[in-house]
């Protein structure tokens, strides 16, 4: 594989939700010397299928992968982990399948109706289909990224309710973070920071890359005020 700085993926419909985190994972790139240009933002699952499919073409990789939970659109995040780690059939039932069963299917309506007898019309399915012209080519795409001997990108799912995320498949392999800033009993948890603390603890970042990225941030600068920090913008003025 040709030598190739890592990037990071960022999914999530409502840009202004993340736009501090895209700051300081920016900030933190700049004092590492990689520069701005290693994160991708997108919209929705579609376009970050389309952004990882032509990073397999290039021979990169993702070495984070952040995306929300909710989302506008045909898939939620939770999907999506599931659809680019090879767990799609636990999008159906709990249960899952082996990958072995997956390549024995001709098609990936073959393989819903294989994984559940629900029957009807089934977004996920026809979702794989729109960008793999079978499941063996998208398998393919799977051990790319999350064969056994790939390097597989740190997943994050960002969530309102962390406690209610549903992560049947995922268990191991996905990191779940509050998607909002909260007061919290005797403190404070924004959730920027307590991510980007976490890519400290798994070496994508270093603490003073981390440091240099919050110090003089207007919202997540550990010496501004709680109440600065808790709010993403401008509280609106009182009408008169």
């Amino acid at each position: 594989m040709s030598e190739k700085l890592p990037r990071i993926l960022m999914v999530d419909d409502e840009w202004d939700n993340v736009e501090s985190l895209e700051e300081v994972i920016d900030r933190a790139n700049i004092k590492k010397g990689h520069g701005m240009g290693l994160r991708d933002y997108t919209a929705h699952p579609d376009e970050a299928i389309t952004l990882m499919k032509e990073a397999m073409e290039s021979d990169t990789r993702y070495s984070v992968i952040i995306t929300d939970n909710h989302m506008r659109g045909t898939i939620d995040g939770d999907q999506f982990l599931r659809l680019i780690t090879g767990k799609v059939a636990f999008c159906w039932d709990e249960q899952g399948m082996d990958k072995d069963e997956i390549y024995s299917c001709t098609s990936f309506r073959e393989l819903y109706e294989t994984v559940t007898s629900r029957g009807g019309e089934d977004e996920v399915s026809e979702f794989l289909g729109e960008y793999f012209e079978s499941p063996q080519e998208y398998l393919g795409f799977v051990e790319y990224f999350f064969g056994e001997h790939s390097k597989h990108p740190i997943l994050i799912l960002l969530c309102g309710n962390p406690q209610e995320a549903k992560l049947d498949g995922l268990d191991g392999l996905v990191e779940v973070f509050h998607k909002v800033s909260r007061r919290t009993k005797g403190g404070l948890l924004t959730s920027e920071r307590a991510l980007m603390n976490y890519l400290v603890q798994r070496q994508v970042f270093t603490a003073e890359e981390l440091d240099f990225a919050l110090r003089g941030h207007p919202r997540l600068d550990p010496e501004l005020p709680p109440i600065e920090q808790i709010y993403r913008e401008r509280r609106p003025h009182k009408k008169r």
